[in-house]
């Protein structure tokens, strides 16, 4: 959700309610939930493996006396005595929680870049996170009609109001900074003399630690005597490249020259490869234009759709549910996992139910995002909207379980997608997908995507880009069969509305 400045506007969103924009393991398949070192003396580093049934055992490691020990001998001595398994998943599973390291005389010692154990990971993934979250502020002329004459130019007056936001750096290269946040961060459907319908043309945004606030000046900016706002010596300006009011997120893009004068240490943030329910997430965002804040929370629902109206037309829109604490001027911010790698962008909460807010899904979020750039890198006639085929199917879902996964103690919803009809002349129909048939996955230019859930389809239709080379993986009369192919040509991407 995003807040105004100048003037007061309040964006109802419905949900039937009222929403405002805002491995290794044991032979008995036990999971393991937490390897943490318990007792040093500064030779024998002691850790417990702690298991999903309460269970525990313990390995030692022996330091030379001079040395701490490490994560690489924490993580070969693990293999050594319980089996292989990935250094990444060794790190992403099994530091979680708060483990510290220790020199030789038994006293804790910080992280280094030796890779020690961090004092606390947590701490430190969030701190990381912080680098790459902003505070937006979007600005807007507004012509509004007199009572008394509503229907004469005389009777307009124009204004200026100001909205804010937050937002998360996407990529930073030699030249450009590349920034993520909601489309209704930066769009006024009031909005008067816009290059673009309804998107902001000034559009400035403050690093954290270095925020600033804007005040208006006593000076007219132009001769219809709108007042105008000084931003102050930390605001970066940045230009408005691309984004889709369906899926609630723009790109915008700065000089990455002018980032790194206010801070060097400015980073981009990390994608996750997943998000579960029960997972602990950080909200990073501006609530009530007070500045950057972190509030902690948990994932409370995977997949939620709910009803939002931005530009005057309501539209369902795929979410996390979150119990973080989010406000207006949250909207646009990151939703980081423990690890400090975004699962999702802040964008609506509920006004009549306490802890009930959502968040746009990291799915959503990339292919969005990946989409903008690349029509704005590869169209002369680039028009900052995004594109997306349609494969003229319907289908519908049955047979929906949650999977519980014990070899990681985690599980997801699972369902059979099955095809009710296919229109004439459409992708789907071309490549010989038939009624009755079970949609398990894509197969894109040689590369195989499953689908566990109906709306995994809609989010890779965003991928697809001309010439890509289509067929697909169905469970037709209790066989496995894959379609034919189908090579996809510019009439058959459409603008995403």
């Amino acid at each position: 959700m995003k807040k105004y400045i100048s003037i007061a506007v309040t964006l109802l969103l419905v949900v039937a309610a009222v929403l405002v924009m805002s491995s290794c393991i044991s032979a008995d398949t036990k999971s393991v939930t937490s390897v943490k070192e318990i007792s040093s003396d500064g030779l024998v580093n002691t850790y417990q493996i702690v298991y999903s049934d309460g269970s525990t055992t313990e390995f030692t490691i022996e330091a030379d006396g001079t040395e701490a020990v490490t994560v690489d001998d924490l993580y070969s001595r693990y293999c050594d005595e319980y089996g292989d398994m990935e250094y990444a998943d060794f790190l992403k599973m099994y530091f979680t929680d708060t483990v510290q390291d220790s020199d030789a005389s038994g006293e804790e010692t910080d992280n280094d870049s030796s890779g020690t154990v961090s004092g606390d990971s947590t701490l430190s993934a969030v701190n990381s996170c912080l680098r790459s979250s902003l505070v937006i502020y979007s600005q807007f002329v507004e012509r509004s009609s007199s009572s008394i004459f509503p229907f004469m130019g005389s009777g307009q007056n124009r204004s200026l109001s100001i909205s804010t936001g937050s937002g998360v750096i996407y990529s930073m290269d030699e030249d450009y900074t590349y920034i993520i946040t909601n489309y209704h961060v930066v769009y006024n459907e009031n909005a008067v003399d816009t290059q673009i319908d309804g998107i902001s043309d000034h559009i400035v945004f403050y690093l954290y630690g270095s925020v600033g606030t804007p005040v208006a000046t006593e000076e007219d900016a132009d001769k219809d005597g709108i007042e105008d706002y000084d931003y102050g010596d930390y605001a970066i300006y940045c230009d408005y490249i691309g984004g889709s009011v369906v899926t609630d997120i723009a790109v915008l893009r700065a000089s990455t020259e002018d980032v790194l004068a206010i801070n060097e240490d400015a980073a981009p943030v990390v994608f996750a490869d997943d998000y579960s329910v029960g997972q602990r997430v950080f909200a990073i965002g501006n609530p009530d234009d007070r500045g950057i804040s972190v509030t902690e929370g948990v994932v409370s629902v995977d997949n939620e759709y709910i009803a939002l109206s931005i530009d005057g037309t309501a539209r369902r829109y795929r979410s996390i549910r979150i119990d973080n604490a989010i406000y207006a001027g949250s909207s646009g911010g990151g939703l980081f996992n423990e690890q400090g790698e975004l699962v999702g962008i802040t964008n609506a909460g509920n006004e009549s139910e306490e802890n009930i807010n959502y968040a746009i899904p990291l799915e959503i979020v990339r292919n969005s995002v990946e989409n903008v750039m690349y029509y704005y890198e590869n169209e002369e006639d680039y028009a900052h909207e995004m594109y997306k085929i349609s494969l003229g199917v319907t289908v519908y879902s049955e047979n929906s379980r949650f999977d519980y996964d014990e070899l990681t103690g985690s599980g997801k919803i699972i369902e059979n997608i099955t095809v009710v009809s296919t229109e004439s002349g459409s992708i789907s129909r071309k490549t010989g997908i038939e009624t009755g048939d079970i949609i398990k996955g894509i197969i894109i230019n040689g590369s195989v995507v499953t689908f566990d859930r109906q709306y995994d389809i809609a989010d890779i239709l965003l991928t697809i880009r001309e010439n890509g080379v289509l067929s697909f993986l169905v469970e037709r009369d209790g066989e496995s069969v894959v379609t034919d192919s189908y090579t996809v040509t510019a009439n058959d991407l459409a603008v995403v509305a």
